[in-house]
């Protein structure tokens, strides 16, 4: 797309959809590419992840701008399937009670125990040693929302003192979710 200023110089942009790659040596192949080409003064992406290494390569990182927005939403229905599926890359082994207005079989207290290889969620009579609503345990259950943020953002109550933070270990994961494709 080209703009033309009132002094007649080129103020071309690129736009960048889509980026996809099979690997990271191929994404930054990608990136070398778009950010080579001559007379390009702006390039805008839709897509661009968190961890995405556009940023550390530029010469100039604060030249990049991100404007955050929703593309990956994710509502938990049932509780104990979605807990017990996932993996966890620490051990894990507490009670978390769930606030869920919407959904009441996922309201309660649920003990997690889990390790790299998957977990097991189960309901039980145990004191909680934190307490969430269901938006919040969505946040994250990819591993995108750290829990120690939304403990310090008001929006988690922690009872046993230190249990957020071995949760936030727990529900890490070493690449940050994203969706291409917002829906």
């Amino acid at each position: 797309k080209e703009k033309w200023s009132l002094r007649d110089d080129p103020q071309s942009q690129l736009q960048v959809v889509d980026l996809v790659a099979a690997d990271p040596v191929v994404r930054v192949a990608l990136w070398r590419f778009l950010l080579g080409h001559d007379l390009v003064r702006e390039l805008t992406s839709w897509s661009l992840g968190a961890e995405d290494p556009l940023r550390a390569m530029v010469a100039d990182p604060r030249s990049v701008t991100t404007t955050p927005s929703d593309a990956l939403w994710v509502r938990l229905v049932d509780v104990d399937r979605a807990l017990a599926a996932r993996r966890y890359p620490a051990p894990i082994d507490l009670v978390l009670e769930v606030r869920d207005p919407f959904c009441p079989w996922n309201d309660g207290r649920w003990r997690l125990t889990g390790h790299p290889a998957g977990g097991h969620c189960a309901r039980t009579d145990r004191d909680p040693d934190f307490v969430l609503g269901i938006e919040e345990l969505g946040a994250a259950y990819l591993g995108g929302v750290s829990l120690g943020t939304l403990l310090r953002a008001g929006r988690i109550t922690e009872v046993s003192p230190g249990a957020v933070a071995l949760a936030s270990t727990s529900f890490s994961w070493p690449v940050a979710p994203q969706s291409p494709d917002s829906f």
